[in-house]
């Protein structure tokens, strides 16, 4: 299981580009196995194409008439001729039916994608998807307050044949540093379950970092991991604590009891105003 790296800021300064090159140069020589990225990061293509970056690129496309188009221009951007994962990026595309979204991957197959995905949120949408053949990836939030997909669904999804990658393990940083939730905006609920999963993590004399990364990594079936970086010290830091998962360094953690299944918590698309 492979942990992947993503660039999604704007640099503001020609100093920052360069700190971004110098992260994806680490990033090479770390052994993160590919990039995730999309049109909607603005300026992330450009940085990459610039970059020493050798590995996988994959990346994110609309799912409507546009799709062709977009991976089109992203390959030229990105000067690949073809691009190792592109998922459909909005989840409402499970709504179109299985004969649109099939044809369309054929499509893509056939203008420089070489394996399609669905970034999917609910279990739900992953069911629509499972019979889909030419879809062999999907992209599933995993962290130890949403634990919506374990059994059954991650199941279901490898008996199809998919291969599952993890992101949001971190719950859009809010485990690790729960200093960037917007206490009018996201329930209490919330905010009472990373408070409740941070005393537990103090309790034991871990990091929460480290119970995320040893929670996502306790999960069977899951082919990919994705997380962010903004600095070369947080890559380094975050591929020392992935090496040590799983090998006995961290104290065991009961992680069923932090399971949420409310949507308003789990979701970061409900955090909002």
């Amino acid at each position: 299981m492979d942990p992947n790296y993503g660039i999604a800021r704007m640099p503001s300064s020609l100093y920052e580009e360069n700190v971004w090159y110098e992260i994806l140069s680490q990033a090479n020589s770390a052994g993160i196995s590919a990039l995730d990225t999309a049109v909607a990061y603005r300026n992330a293509h450009r940085l990459i194409a610039g970059s020493s970056w050798r590995g996988e690129i994959h990346t994110k496309i609309s799912h409507d008439s546009s799709a062709i188009r977009e991976l089109t221009e992203t390959r030229q951007q990105l000067n690949r001729d073809s691009l190792d994962l592109v998922y459909f990026h909005d989840s409402s595309s499970t709504q179109l039916g299985a004969e649109h979204l099939s044809l369309l991957s054929t499509q893509l197959l056939s203008n420089g994608a070489e394996a399609i995905g669905v970034s999917i949120y609910t279990p739900d949408q992953l069911e629509k998807v499972l019979n889909i053949s030419t879809i062999t990836h999907v992209q599933i939030p995993l962290n130890p307050l949403d634990q919506r997909f374990l059994g059954k669904s991650i199941d279901r999804a490898l008996d199809a044949g998919k291969k599952i990658i993890a992101r949001s393990i971190f719950l859009q940083g809010s485990l690790i540093n729960s200093a960037v939730l917007d206490e009018n905006i996201v329930s209490g609920e919330l905010l009472a379950g990373v408070s409740k999963f941070n005393i537990q993590c103090e309790k034991l004399n871990l990091q929460p970092i480290d119970a995320c990364l040893e929670y996502v990594s306790s999960v069977n079936g899951i082919d990919g991991v994705i997380f962010g970086a903004e600095s070369i010290s947080q890559l380094l830091d975050i591929q020392t604590r992935w090496n040590k998962v799983g090998t006995g360094v961290y104290t065991k953690v009961d992680f069923s009891s932090f399971a949420n299944p409310n949507p308003e918590v789990i979701d970061p698309r409900t955090w909002r105003p």
